[in-house]
């Protein structure tokens, strides 16, 4: 029975690995969206210091080329909005999976050494 235990607590810990390595995975979709979503915002800002700034009317900005990129921008913002919504329903999913082989490793590795 304690060869039993210490097999069971063995894949517990398989397990609980598995399934840290999908909430990894999760959290670095996380942060690519993130990255996403700063790389964006820093890029409209980066164009809102340079018209600001500008001497000389905006060639982009006088075509409505900028109209358009605001636009795309914020079809953009919205894509990754949804992407994290997505992202973080997959992480809570994960989260309950994760701490229910916590427990099971837990309490299996408490049983096989008594």
């Amino acid at each position: 029975m304690k060869n039993q235990m210490k097999e069971m607590a063995r894949i517990s810990q398989m397990v609980f690995d598995a399934e840290m390595a999908a909430l990894s995975r999760i959290n670095a979709l996380q942060e690519e969206q993130e990255a996403r979503k700063q790389a964006l915002t820093d890029a409209a800002r980066a164009r809102d210091d340079q018209i600001a700034g500008a001497d000389a009317p905006d060639a982009a900005l006088m075509a409505g080329a900028d109209k358009s990129w605001k636009i795309w921008q914020q079809q953009q913002q919205r894509d990754i909005l949804a992407a994290q919504a997505r992202i973080m329903a997959q992480r809570e999913s994960q989260l309950v999976k994760t701490r229910r082989a916590f427990g099971r490793r837990d309490v299996l590795g408490k049983l096989s050494k008594d």
